[in-house]
């Protein structure tokens, strides 16, 4: 009787071993490490993406679609392993997969890529490229992302008689904008239309339209936000 315990006992034993893989390459242990390692780095690129993001609404699907992504990554990579055939397995079966959205802005593939290879680096048990990693790539993102791809573009729209002053629109753009640039001009023997491609300085866009309302000749001003999602 109680040798039939016994193997009982150690049936189930095997059986919970077999279950949770610890007689596997994983262990219990080593897997929570993993996923804590992912939740991590994925945690970090959501809040670096939603900081330097500058677009007109936060998409937040998005900003969770980069966590899922990172986390997913991580398990498919301890699935696989060093396993060929699973590799193999997998690729076709991600495959079939169709994406129909539109990715409209390539920052936003570039945080795609980054979620992945983060995933891929904590799946695989590369915490210092993981965590190291995902830091300097966070720091260039943010230096670079409010030193210069933060800047809002917009197209200016003058509808204009033909007493326009060039040179006082000229002074007005000189003044209150960064920079620009004129991208069309059509004129007609009566009017004249001029649009100007430009980024303002700091607080100058309130006043801007005013102003350049105000200069004679002009009779119309339409300011548009250029932007990669429109």
């Amino acid at each position: 009787m109680n040798n039939v315990i016994l193997l009982a006992s150690d049936n189930k034993a095997n059986v919970w071993d077999e279950i949770w893989g610890i007689s596997g390459e994983l262990s219990i242990q080593t897997i929570l490490i993993r996923m804590a390692v992912a939740l991590l780095v994925a945690v970090f690129i959501y809040f670096i993406y939603k900081f330097t993001f500058n677009g007109v609404t936060f998409n937040r699907n998005f900003g969770g679609t980069i966590f899922i992504t990172t986390l997913v990554t991580a398990v498919i990579m301890m699935i696989i392993g060093s396993n060929l055939a699973l590799s193999l397995g997998m690729v076709g079966a991600l495959s079939i997969i169709r994406f129909r959205n539109a990715v409209k802005d390539s920052r936003d593939i570039t945080f795609v890529f980054w979620s992945v290879a983060a995933g891929l680096a904590a799946g695989t048990g590369l915490y210092p490229v993981a965590l190291l990693g995902t830091l300097f790539i966070g720091i260039c993102v943010v230096v670079f992302g409010l030193t210069g791809f933060s800047d809002t573009g917009y197209l200016l729209v003058i509808r204009a008689d033909s007493s326009l002053e060039h040179d006082r629109l000229s002074k007005t753009l000189n003044h209150y904008t960064k920079k620009f640039r004129m991208r069309m001009k059509n004129t007609a023997e009566d009017s004249v239309e001029i649009i100007y491609e430009l980024q303002f300085r700091k607080g100058a866009d309130n006043a801007f339209v005013e102003k350049v309302s105000q200069i004679q000749g002009v009779l119309s001003v339409n300011l548009v936000a250029k932007n990669e999602e429109i």
